[in-house]
């Protein structure tokens, strides 16, 4: 069986690629080097199941000016504030367009069933070091998270979710990221892409007690009468990080790496989870104000289930935004900044948002890796510099928290 869905690269969308970078994507042969023999020196391309593959030009590797512009502004993506509405000429404002809805031809859906068994397999590992190259996105299938983890959590969602607002904010989230997040919560106050929300959420992470030396640990908070809530996330976020080794360790050999490169910046486990929850939004007029702003994740990457609504949309290189819709039994890997920098700009992380036009509520569950709270937060594949000045994950996390979560933060 194909490792991948039979037309993946017939068609492939020019994905955004981060403003350091200036590759071009084209379609080549089957006869030609794949971009991981040619990087990674252990993919194969003859013996794959890829009908073709995709080629970057020779103006891949980043210049020592870009790696600087990603070290001092690791979350300034494109896409942030690019649309702010659409006036008419009577002098109304117009919706936002609907999204092109993306075929399943255009993201990579790759079976992890040989990984997951605890098998190196390269075909597996050259079409995951692919997407992560020129897409930052990638569907994956046989993934080893079962089915009721996911309805167990969405069981107890709707049950948290349904409660009376003065309830839920008994345990609001805290600066550590954990507890309920308000409905309609503000990010990026006093910048350009100050916006709204229309999202409520709940984290957990490990529960830890609170630690001077590293500010990200922290106890989690749970509603005090009910405790489905906590079971489910609890047994979803042992599954989701088992999940996450096996992703790390595919990153790691993808890049040609030791196979536990990525695990070392990963343990001891920082991870959260979360749930949301999306009210319907029929017609919105501005980013400003939309299920979430259009962002790229901060951290290593997210591993995210979706509902059947839909509404998650990610940004082509052209700027355009394009629906991702949702696919029955898969997850949705995207990569986060902290992934770009390690990687010297060769995995990409690429700008996403949420409008919910479906109707209904919409539910989502990502899985934050985040890298342990001293990682540092520098290049560290290909060319690197010795960057003493370099932030650790802990420093690098609470500022940028602090940005895109300000209610948790008192006014200095």
């Amino acid at each position: 069986m194909s490792i991948v869905n039979d037309q993946l690269w017939r068609i492939i969308i020019a994905i955004t690629m981060p403003p350091m970078t200036t590759a071009t994507l084209s379609i080549t042969s089957p006869t030609e080097t794949s971009m991981v023999e040619r990087k990674a020196g252990h993919g194969r391309t003859a013996d794959s199941d890829l009908d073709q593959v995709v080629r970057h030009g020779e103006s891949m590797e980043p210049t020592k000016e870009t790696r600087n512009h990603r070290k001092t502004s690791p979350i300034d993506v494109p896409g942030f504030a690019r649309y702010s509405g659409t006036q008419a000429h009577d002098g109304d404002i117009m919706a936002i367009p609907q999204s092109r809805r993306l075929d399943f031809t255009e993201i990579p859906v790759v079976d992890l069933s040989k990984l997951v068994a605890g098998r190196d397999d390269a075909a597996t590992i050259d079409a995951l070091g692919a997407a992560c190259r020129d897409i930052g996105f990638v569907y994956v299938k046989n993934h080893g998270v079962a089915p009721e983890l996911i309805d167990n959590m969405l069981v107890a969602a709707r049950a948290f979710f349904s409660r009376p607002m003065e309830k839920k904010n008994e345990i609001v989230m805290n600066e550590r990221l954990r507890g309920y997040l308000p409905l309609r919560y503000r990010s990026y106050e006093g910048e350009a892409n100050a916006a709204t929300s229309n999202q409520e959420g709940f984290w957990m992470g490990i529960d830890r007690p609170l630690n001077p030396a590293n500010r990200l640990d922290g106890p989690n908070m749970w509603p005090d009468d009910d405790d489905r809530l906590c079971d489910a996330m609890e047994a979803y976020y042992a599954a989701a990080s088992d999940l996450a080794g096996v992703v790390q360790r595919a990153f790691s050999l993808a890049l040609g790496q030791e196979p536990d490169f990525f695990a070392r910046l990963f343990n001891p486990e920082q991870s959260l989870l979360k749930i949301n929850h999306y009210p319907p939004q029929d017609n919105p007029t501005t980013v400003s104000d939309i299920g979430v702003v259009p962002h790229s994740d901060e951290g290593g990457f997210t591993v995210l289930w979706q509902d059947e609504n839909g509404g998650l949309e990610i940004e082509s290189k052209s700027g355009e935004w394009v629906e991702a819709p949702p696919l029955p039994g898969t997850f949705i890997i995207n990569l986060g900044t902290a992934m770009q920098i390690w990687t010297n700009g060769e995995f990409s992380s690429t700008p996403h948002r949420v409008i919910n036009r479906s109707g209904a509520g919409r539910y989502s569950i990502p899985f934050f890796a985040y890298p342990r709270w001293d990682a540092p937060i520098k290049p560290l594949i290909g060319d690197t510099d010795d960057d003493a000045d370099a932030e650790i994950c802990e420093v690098y996390q609470l500022r940028n928290w602090r940005s895109i979560f300000p209610l948790t933060y008192p006014p200095e």
